[in-house]
């Protein structure tokens, strides 16, 4: 079937292969690439894709959010999605501290762990 597949679409626009098999009643679509996938019109119309900061990037990376939409809003302004929480995932070691105090460990205690390479 693929390779049948191919050569059909081998000498085929994107556009052409799409109009001819929904014509035919046939569920189709483009397979993008990544920077494609970024710039696509619906992807940016649904906000599956969020500008995030994070360290060391010149720039904000668009990162997907959670597949989870507690409400009906589709608008594609960020600032009234009824979504889940979205934060940057933590660099390596950036909550060490914090986690170890939680578990009890006193300042000096994580001087010494990281000293000795340990954290």
């Amino acid at each position: 079937i693929c390779e049948r597949t191919q050569a059909w679409c081998a000498d085929r626009t994107v556009d052409e292969c799409i109009r001819l098999l929904s014509k035919a009643r046939i569920p189709c679509g483009p397979i993008l690439s990544p920077q494609g996938a970024i710039d696509d019109p619906h992807v940016k119309a649904m906000g599956f894709l969020r500008p995030l900061d994070y360290p060391g990037l010149s720039h904000p990376a668009p990162i997907s959010s959670l597949p989870i939409n507690m409400g009906n809003d589709t608008s594609s302004d960020d600032s009234n999605k009824n979504t889940a929480p979205f934060n940057r995932p933590p660099t390596l070691g950036e909550h060490t501290t914090e986690i170890l105090g939680e578990l009890g460990y006193q300042p000096e205690e994580i001087e010494k762990l990281r000293a000795k390479q340990v954290v």
